[in-house]
């Protein structure tokens, strides 16, 4: 038997069938990601829904502050300091991304730079 031979016996599909299952696998994977994203807001809506009707929507984002118990509630002040986390995390955050992937460009040496690509990737 020759090699060429010994390889199709070991491996059936040519690299184009691989490329065909994979993009297969893939687009399932995706699919069942999103209809589990789906399922995950419609549980949160039929949770909350009852909630907010009693609440009513303009209450819930408008009370003078965060009492459950009482009947009060005030989402704002949660969604403002969760803004202004992320944008500063992405303040902080952006500087040095540019500034590594500027260094890794244009000044490092090449064994420097290999190795802070594998340390990256």
């Amino acid at each position: 038997m020759r090699k060429s031979e010994q390889k199709t016996a070991m491996n059936p599909l040519r690299p184009a069938q691989w490329d065909a299952l994979l993009l297969f696998f893939a687009r399932g994977c995706a699919t069942i990601c999103g209809l589990l994203l789906f399922l995950l807001l419609f549980f949160f809506i039929k949770e909350s829904l009852p909630a907010l009707q009693k609440v009513g929507l303009t209450h819930f984002f408008s009370d003078a502050s965060w009492h459950p118990l009482s009947g009060t509630f005030n989402m704002m002040p949660m969604l403002a300091g969760s803004l202004l986390l992320t944008a500063g995390t992405f303040l902080l955050v952006l500087p040095f991304g540019l500034a590594s992937g500027m260094f890794l460009h244009f000044y490092a040496p090449l064994p420097i730079a290999k190795l802070y690509r594998q340390l990256i990737e």
